[in-house]
């Protein structure tokens, strides 16, 4: 084996090509040591994109110059568009090769031979921005609309953009995070990367560059020439003059058109292609023979997808669209090939790689009982080498990286130290040491030239996913509620005090002299009420039963007060009955749980994510529960893959471990088989025993398995309705988990009720938000909200479209190019053998899979086994695979007759993609946007608007505005939630119940909160021209009025100056008022208003400062009275403006002399 260092120096002096065999060795590692040791630029040509996705991860790992040159996401000849970000990434790595930046460029055969934008082109059109430099304000509007870039309300994906005031945002593929360009005049005052999450900035940048996120940049002068180029194409090739002119008019039209990248050739004389960005680059082949087979693949495609459309659209010939002998070429002139066959001599490193470890971890005694203890078994497993190495552990982030650090110190003499680089290894790492860092390697090895053994956390403890997960801060249920509910302009509203009116919007109007915002609500007869946008807390939005049609109440009539009187006195005794069943459910006594500390971190160690805050909390919230003598029953909401069932693994973990069964119950069988493998894949090794009950297990293995569960052999199991059977029996039931309850039938959930009595429940749900806030409120259920995405989760583009041979085709074939796995619902069994038989037709080489509920067990079982492990292309079905399922290769459905589900319903079947770090897509299909219904086309354009993640909360809101809630509870309480809307219904509830509880005494009276009311002569309001979004004024008004903390709105004060720009006199105002009413209702003041040239401060009787204050006030403050027994007042005549800034004086010289209650 030829040592490493050896075969650097071989490269820096040999000119032929040099062949590596690609056994035991870490590819990535290998390529950023060449690139180490000779800079310069490097093009590692990789054979397809999905793989790319995987080295990259692991190349910058070791190397942070790295960058991708992505394949084109869709088809030639297709009807999609181009996704800005894959055109903008693809942009950006042609810019930094033509701008001479050294890197490491990956790139696929199929990328290599597909257009580019040619290199003079992309060098006249960017922009180079400089930080305290002059650039043309309107200039650069201009140029961003030029460059491709969208007008967007906020900056959140690649090739948006937004202009407020002297403020630019834009996401320029350049930057990994969108920029804000603040301008003084037509001088860039500053340049900032900002978090498209937060909109707030994070780092203050010098310069930037802003790249198109187009293929054509087409210009006025270019249309004459473009309309002969076409004529001539068109008559050398046969092209009708009609499927001519009609592509030109298309191109004229649109700043974008369908496939344009395929058709730069036809626009731009540049023979080259990629090569002119090629000039002094070196390149490396990874696996050449399956680069070049993979290219005469697509090539061959090519060609029979052309003749199948080229008497239909204008197209142009395969041999016009790519250039086929580019990537024969480079493979020739390569300077490193790694693969595993070589035409020349070929060399074998000083690597080797780790075959997998997991087997040497897990421990058997006599009797055959696992015993698992990875760390310890680990440590005894290096101990004989590891004084040859410098070791260094790989986690999926910081946190397992603390995890494992802790458990190694428990098992091992000194703490190993946990780096944030590769680099910092380098240079810090000794033998015999073990170093911890979170990042991503597939696989461990180890380098005898340098003295390294890297091992994966994965080798350590089974196989693990590799996703990160985003923090959050902390959302009570609350607030998630309130932010669901959206106002538009022509929706019902409720005033608490005058009822419900129609909200017509914000206005900007002056008011006896002064100028403000309010809430316009139009009542009965026209009449107007204006609501200060202070007083927001008094509106709600209003929902209530399908078929009910509300009353427009009356300004001023006595109705809406008599009907929340007869509401109130029915809800005291309603109250009466929810008090009555929550001491039911708290007297009763169950099981303790015991948890093992270390045992608990040892399991937690061998999950991957990073958790988030919330789902921390969660998992925290049903620990202590369990831990707790009180049947838990507690309710886990979160979105579709937001970790949920990891919850339920530590609760099964837990009790398992203090020799308790567990039973889950999921509502299909293919859902059951998932959780089944998953939780025999995570407990097996700690010794438990995982069982299976459902219709793909036949009858005599049934019996088998329920003979072990009533024996105690069996600790887990899992399974559908089946486990509701008068044959199941426990020998100690200690846990029931239910996924998707609402899914289940009447009689499966009073078998279920049955259960609930003496064990812990943990229930598992997307999306029942209306119900579980009702229940929250009437202390029936123990609630836990995960909101938070997996991070490198990126939001599912959804298309709403009429059925169409060449959108199913192209939506196929795009998925298929790039590696993944399609969806194809059609959800009546009846017709799906014919729609299997059209897809063969217009898909003839792709693998199609049906799969349905009528099918018999075993072929059903098959065809997803199949499916799942990559032996179909298309799994056509019906919606069985709408709950839980996780295939994470399958990022494209196509919903077929979708205006027939229910928008709960889409929004789990859409949920079924889009679970890796890979953009997913989302096609529903519909006969045709006239042939549907109204309510239908609402769920849809809803589901279209709503791709961010997370967004199933908002879903469930929209799903009951559509449907009612009039099934939400018994008919009486509907009623009520008919006459006064949900919100206020669940208002009324939760304060019944609290003076219920207080009335018995169980309650003690709470501190009393003060609202203080500030009413002073300046105006206070969010200008128009400062934030033209009204959705964004009325945002912000929420954020400000519910701050309830100085540093809240010192908070908002920055993040304002910094999204908007400096902020103006009225805001100033406003957050002024507010932090006054902070202030004002710390010390017991209950109004603070302006009159006849004074400022007037009433306290409350409970809060009237003593005698000493009050006369240390009159004083040392000029102007001031007190008139007893709750009044003091400052007279401003002395002052000469009597503006805002004299009475700020005035009353920070008063609360620095009345000291906080």
């Amino acid at each position: 084996m030829l040592p490493l260092n050896h075969f650097l120096n071989l490269i820096k002096t040999q000119k032929e090509k040099i062949f590596v065999s690609h056994k035991k060795l870490n590819s990535a590692y290998l390529v950023s040591k060449i690139y180490k040791n000779l800079k310069g630029k490097y093009l590692v040509i990789i054979p397809d994109d999905k793989i790319i996705e995987e080295f990259y991860e692991e190349l910058k790992f070791f190397e942070k110059e790295v960058y991708k040159i992505p394949s084109f996401d869709i088809l030639p000849y297709s009807e999609l568009f181009h996704n800005k970000e894959n055109v903008g990434e693809r942009n950006a790595g042609l810019f930094r090769l033509s701008n001479n930046e050294c890197g490491i460029y990956l790139i696929s055969g199929k990328s290599l031979i597909e257009p580019v934008i040619p290199k003079d082109v992309l060098k006249k059109n960017y922009l180079y921005l400089i930080s305290g430099e002059a650039f043309d304000y309107e200039e650069l509007k201009i140029n961003l609309a030029k460059l491709g870039y969208e007008r967007v309300e906020h900056v959140e994906l690649v090739g948006d953009y937004n202009v407020k005031g002297g403020i630019v945002d834009v996401f320029s593929p350049y930057h990994e995070k969108p920029i804000r360009i603040e301008f003084f005049g037509d001088v860039i005052e500053s340049i900032r990367l900002f978090d498209p999450v937060t909109q707030r900035s994070i780092k203050m940048l010098e310069e930037a560059y802003i790249i198109p996120v187009k293929n054509i940049i087409l210009d006025i002068s270019m249309t004459e020439d473009l309309h002969e180029k076409l004529k001539k194409y068109a008559d050398e090739k046969g092209i009708l003059k009609k499927t001519r002119d009609e592509f030109y008019e298309k191109i004229l039209n649109l700043a974008n058109f369908p496939g344009e990248g395929f058709f730069v050739n036809l626009f731009y004389d540049d023979i080259k292609g990629m090569l002119n960005y090629l000039d002094d680059v070196n390149i490396i082949v990874l696996n050449p023979e399956e680069v070049l087979s993979i290219v005469k693949e697509y090539e061959k495609n090519l060609y029979r997808h052309y003749e199948s459309i080229k008497e239909k659209i204008f197209a142009l010939e395969p041999g016009d669209v790519i250039k086929l002998d580019l990537v024969g070429n480079l493979v020739d002139n390569a300077k490193v090939i790694i693969g595993s066959i070589s035409v020349g001599e070929e060399f074998s490193l000083d690597f080797e790689d780790n075959f997998p470890l997991i087997n040497r971890f897990i421990r058997e005694d006599e009797k055959g009982a696992v015993s698992y203890h990875p760390i310890e078994n680990f440590l005894n497993y290096i101990n004989s080498e590891k004084n040859n190495f410098k070791i260094l552990i790989i986690t999926a982030h910081e946190k397992q990286a603390k995890k494992i650090a802790d458990l190694l110190t428990h098992y091992y003499l000194s703490t190993p130290e946990i780096l944030q680089s590769f680099s910092e290894f380098e240079e810090r790492a000794k033998k015999g040491k073990i170093y911890i860092i979170p990042g991503f390697v597939r696989r461990g090895f180890k380098n005898f030239s340098d003295s390294i053994w890297i091992i994966t956390e994965e080798e350590i403890f089974g196989k693990l996913e590799k996703v990160k997960k985003t923090k959050k801060e902390k959302k009570e249920l609350s607030s998630v509620i309130s932010d669901l509910y959206e106002l538009s302009e022509g929706d019902l509203i409720v005033h608490i005090d005058y009822g419900i009116g129609i909200y017509k919007g914000l206005k900007q109007v002056e008011v006896l002299g002064k100028k403000g915002e309010y809430i316009e609500i139009e009542y009965a007869d026209n009449d107007k009420l204006f609501v200060p946008v202070e007083k927001i807390q008094l509106i709600q939005k209003y929902i209530a039963s399908e078929d009910y049609v509300a009353k427009i109440d009356k300004l001023g009539d006595k109705r809406w007060q008599k009907t929340k009187k007869k509401i109130k006195e029915d809800l005291k005794s309603w109250a009466e009955e929810i008090i009555k069943v929550e001491a039911l459910r708290k007297s009763q006594k169950g099981f303790s749980f015991k948890i093992d500390p270390l045992a608990l971190e040892e399991f937690e160690a061998s999950f991957g994510f990073d958790e988030t805050e919330d789902q921390l909390r969660a998992i925290e919230e049903t620990l202590k529960d369990m831990e707790d003598d009180k049947p838990m029953d507690r309710l886990i909401c979160g979105d579709v893959g937001f970790g949920k069932t990891e919850v339920a693994l530590r609760a099964s973990f837990v009790a398992a471990h203090s020799k308790k069964q567990v039973c889950l119950i999921a509502p299909t069988t293919i859902l059951a088989e998932q959780h089944y493998n998953v939780f025999r894949r995570r407990l097996t090794p700690f010794g438990f025993n995982v069982g299976l009950i459902s219709r793909f297990i036949d009858k005599n293995e049934q019996k088998k398995v329920l003979e072990k569960l009533k024996n105690g052999e069996i600790d887990i199991i899992i399974g559908t309705h089946r486990l509701l059977g008068k044959d199941v029996n426990f020998k100690d039931l200690g846990l029931l988990i239910i996924d998707e309850e609402h899914k289940f039938g009447v009689t499966h959930k009073e078998k279920i009720k049955s259960l609930k009595a003496t064990v812990d429940i943990l229930t598992l749900t997307a999306t029942p938000i209306p119900r579980t806030l009702y229940m929250s409120v009437s202390g029936l259920k123990d609630i836990s909200i995960i909101v938070s995405p997996p991070k490198g989760r990126q939001s599912i583009k959804t298309y709403v479209t009429g059925f169409s041979e060449s959108i199913i085709r192209d939506a196929v074939e795009r998925e298929i190019q790039r590696g993944g796995q399609v969806f194809f619902i059609h959800n009546r069994v009846r017709g799906i053998g014919a729609m299997k038989r059209y897809l063969e037709r217009i898909l003839p080489n792709i693998r199609i899979m049906i799969a349905h509920g009528q099918m018999d067990e075993e072929d059903l079982k098959k065809v997803m086994e199949l499916f799942s492990s990559g032996k179909a292309d298309v799994l056509l079905s019906t919606a069985i695979v709408e709950s839980g399922l996780d295939l994470p290769n399958v990022n494209t459905i196509i919903v077929n007759r979708a205006d027939r589900f229910g928008l709960a319903d889409l929004y789990q079947l859409r949920g079924r993609v889009g679970r890796s770090n890979r953009k997913a897509y989302a096609y529903f299909l519909i006969p045709s946007f006239e042939g549907i219904t109204k309510d239908a086309m609402k769920r849809l354009k809803i589901l279209q608007e709503m791709e961010e993640l997370g967004s199933g909360f908002r879903l469930a809101i929209h799903d009951l505005e559509i449907r009612g809630a009039g099934d939400l509870l018994g008919k009486k309480q509907s009623g009520h939630i008919n006459e006064v809307g949900l919100e206020l219904y669940t208002q009324m509830l939760e304060e019944a119940v609290r003076e219920v509880k207080f009335e018995r005494g169980e309650l003690i009276e709470e501190k009393m909160k003060l609202t203080t009311e500030v009413k002073l002569p300046y105006p206070a309001y969010i200008p128009e021209w400062y934030m033209q979004s009204s959705r964004e004024r009325m945002e912000f008004y929420k954020k400000i009025l519910n701050s309830s903390s100085l540093d809240e709105i010192n908070s908002l004060r920055e993040e304002l100056d910094d999204r908007f720009g400096k902020l103006p006199y009225e805001l100033e105002n406003f957050l002024f008022y507010k932090e006054l009413e902070i202030k004002l209702s710390e010390l017991g003041c209950i109004d603070c208003y302006y009159h006849e040239d004074k400022i007037v401060i009433t306290f409350h009787d409970k809060y009237i400062p003593p005698k000493e204050i009050i006369s240390k006030v009159l004083k040392e403050i000029s102007g001031s009275r007190f008139v007893v027994p709750d009044k003091f007042y400052f007279s401003l005549r002395n002052f000469k403006d009597k503006n805002i800034e004299e009475v700020k004086k005035v009353l920070q010289a008063f609360l620095e002399r009345v000291k906080i209650k």
